[in-house]
C-alpha cells in the first residue's frame, strides 16, 4: 500500500510539474527569468488591395492595379517629387526646334522579366497597342497619346512626331512599356485580359498570381536601376481596405493607404505610424468674373486677405492639407510655392477696396463704389461636403470683419453644379483633382473655365507648358505663370490636400510616397516580429 501512494504522490508531482511548464503564467520557483523572446526581421511585406479584374496594363483601369504595376513595368520617362521629369527607360530625349518631332534614346542592356533583352521595337509596339486602345476606350493613357502622329524605331531609339505642337510635353510618356514578344499581335494584347502574366522591366517581378487571394512580386535581381529590391510584397485581396488596420496586429497587413480627411478620428486608438504626403487635389475659391466687383483684382486681393487659410486647414480639413500660393502643386518643378502665401491681414484688405474705390460714402458701416453700390459676397457651397461647408463658415466669419456683406449659399450637389455652370455666386468653395502631368488650361485658359477668367499672355504660356520645351524653358515658362496667379489671384488656393501612408509599428524602412506612384522607396521595406 505505501508503496502504491508513493507512485501516486510521484505522478501528482509530475503532472503538476508538467503542467507548470505549459503555462506561462507560473511563477519559475528556480529564480531565474523567462528569456525574451528573439526579434525577427521579415522581408515579406503584405499590402491591401480590392479584387481587380486584370492585371494587363494596357486595359486596367483599377487603381490597385495602376500603382501595383508601376513596381512591374518601367515607363520611358519617371517624375520625380517635384513632377519633373527624370529618365526611365529613356536615357535621354530631344525635341525638333518646332517642337513636332521627339527622339528618345533607349537604354541598352535592359532586361525583361524572362531574360529577353529590351529593344526600341518593345516601345514601338507599346505605343501602336496605345494607339490602337484609344478609339476602342481601353486605356487609361489615351489623352497621353492623343496628340501622335507616327511612331518610328531607329536603331536604338524612338522618334515620335505629334499632330501640333501644343500637347506634346515629356509628361505624357510616363505609361508601361510592354514586351512585344509576349504577344503573336496588337489584338492579343486586348484579348489577354482573365489569365494576364504581367511581364516588365521593373524592380520587381510577378511570381505568383491567385485571382481570389494574393499576387506576389519578388525582386529583379536584374533590374538596371541603382536601386534593387531588397523584399518581397504581397499584395493581399481583402474586400474593405477601410479594414486593413485592424489586420497589423496579427501581422497580416503590413501598411494601406488614406485619402480619407478625417483620417486622423479613425485612426486616432490605433497604434500605427502615420506617413502624410501630398495629394494632387487642391481646396481653392473661385472668384465669378462676371460680378463688376470681382473683376478688379484688388477686391479679389482684398478677401484672400481676410482669410486665414491656416484655420480652414486646422478646423475645416483636421491638419490635412498645407498652405500655397497657388494651385499648381507645391515646389511644382522645384519652384518655391510658399514665398507669395497671404497672410491674414484685415488693415490691407480694407486697404486693397479703398484703391479699388470702395469707401464708405454714407453713414452706415459698409463700403460702396462711386455708384453708391455695396460689396455683396455669396459664398457657394455643396452641404454635401462637411469639410467645405466648415471652410465657408469660417470664410463668412471673416468676411463679415470688413465692411461689406457676405452669405453662404449651400446647396445640394445638383443645385451646387447647376449654381456654378450658370454664375449664380460670387465666389464658390471647389477643387480640382489634377493628372500628375499639370496640364492647367482646364482650369485656366480663357473659355475654358468656369470662372470666366481671360487672360491672353496666361493662355500662351499656358499653351507653351505643354509644347515641348526643355526642362530649363519651362522652369522659366511656370515662373512667369507663377506671377500672373499670384497677382491676378482667379483662386485663391484654401488647401492642398494631403493623404497618408499607415503602417503597422513594426514596419521599418523609408515610407515616400507620391500621389501617382505610392510604393515610390518600398525596395527597402521591411518588418520586425
Amino acid at each position: 500500500m505505501k508503496k502504491i501512494i508513493c507512485i501516486s504522490l510521484a505522478m501528482i508531482l509530475f503532472s503538476i510539474l508538467i503542467t507548470a511548464c505549459g503555462n506561462k503564467s507560473i511563477l519559475n520557483i528556480s529564480g531565474s527569468e523567462e528569456a525574451e523572446p528573439a526579434k525577427m526581421i521579415s522581408s515579406e511585406i503584405a499590402i491591401p488591395i480590392l479584387k481587380y479584374r486584370t492585371l494587363n496594363p494596357v486595359m486596367t483601369k483599377d487603381e490597385d492595379v495602376f500603382f501595383m504595376e508601376k513596381l512591374v513595368y518601367d515607363p520611358l520617362v519617371r517624375l520625380d517629387g517635384t513632377l519633373s521629369p527624370i529618365p526611365g527607360i529613356a536615357s535621354g530625349w530631344v525635341y525638333s526646334d518646332d517642337g513636332m518631332t521627339l527622339t528618345f534614346d533607349i537604354r541598352k542592356g535592359i532586361f525583361w522579366h524572362d531574360g529577353k533583352e529590351l529593344t526600341a521595337e518593345d516601345v514601338k509596339f507599346t505605343f501602336d497597342v496605345l494607339l490602337k486602345a484609344q478609339y476602342s476606350n481601353y486605356s487609361l493613357y489615351k489623352d497621353n497619346i492623343a496628340n501622335i502622329k507616327s511612331v518610328t524605331a531607329k536603331d536604338s531609339g524612338i522618334v515620335v512626331k505629334f499632330k501640333t505642337n501644343t500637347d506634346n510635353d515629356i509628361s505624357n510618356f510616363v505609361f508601361p512599356i510592354i514586351p512585344k514578344h509576349q504577344f503573336s499581335g496588337i489584338n492579343k494584347v486586348f484579348s489577354n485580359v482573365d489569365s494576364f502574366m504581367p511581364i516588365g522591366t521593373g524592380p520587381y517581378k510577378v511570381t505568383e498570381i491567385d485571382a481570389v487571394k494574393k499576387v506576389v512580386l519578388e525582386p529583379n535581381d536584374e533590374y538596371y536601376g541603382d536601386k534593387k529590391a531588397g523584399n518581397t510584397l504581397v499584395f493581399k485581396i481583402i474586400p474593405n481596405k477601410r479594414q486593413a488596420v485592424n489586420l497589423f496586429d496579427i501581422g497580416d497587413l503590413m501598411i494601406t493607404f488614406s485619402e480619407e480627411t478625417d483620417r486622423n478620428t479613425i485612426f486616432e486608438d490605433k497604434d500605427v505610424n502615420i506617413f502624410p504626403y501630398l495629394a494632387n487635389e487642391v481646396e481653392v475659391l473661385g472668384f465669378n468674373f462676371s460680378k463688376p466687383a470681382l473683376k478688379d483684382k484688388r477686391v479679389r486681393q482684398a478677401i484672400a486677405n481676410a482669410i486665414d487659410t491656416q484655420e480652414i486647414i486646422e478646423n475645416a480639413y483636421y491638419n490635412n492639407g498645407v498652405r500655397n500660393d497657388n494651385i499648381y502643386f507645391p515646389n511644382y518643378l522645384g519652384k518655391n510655392s510658399a514665398e507669395e502665401l497671404v497672410a491674414q491681414n484685415y488693415e490691407k484688405a480694407v486697404r486693397l477696396l479703398a484703391e479699388a474705390g470702395f469707401i464708405n460714402r454714407d453713414e452706415d458701416i459698409f463700403v460702396e463704389d462711386s455708384s453708391g453700390n455695396e460689396i455683396e459676397i455669396g459664398i457657394l457651397v455643396n452641404n454635401d461636403n462637411a469639410s467645405r461647408a466648415a471652410a465657408a463658415d469660417i470664410i463668412k466669419n471673416s468676411l463679415d470683419k470688413l465692411p461689406i456683406h457676405s452669405y453662404i449659399i449651400l446647396k445640394d450637389w445638383s443645385g451646387y453644379t447647376v449654381a456654378l455652370n450658370s454664375g449664380q455666386y460670387d465666389i464658390y468653395i471647389g477643387g480640382f483633382k489634377i493628372e500628375a502631368g499639370y496640364d492647367m488650361r482646364f482650369a485656366l485658359k480663357t473659355g475654358n473655365n468656369l470662372i470666366g477668367y481671360s487672360n491672353l499672355k496666361l493662355d500662351a504660356l499656358l499653351d507653351k507648358m505643354e509644347s515641348g520645351i526643355d526642362s530649363k524653358t519651362k522652369l522659366e515658362t511656370y515662373t512667369e505663370i507663377k506671377e500672373i496667379l499670384n497677382e491676378e489671384l482667379p483662386y485663391h488656393c484654401l488647401a492642398y490636400k494631403t493623404y497618408a501612408a499607415v503602417t503597422s509599428k513594426s514596419m521599418q524602412g523609408i515610407v515616400e510616397p507620391y500621389f501617382f506612384d505610392i510604393y515610390h522607396s518600398s525596395e527597402d521595406w521591411k518588418y520586425e516580429y
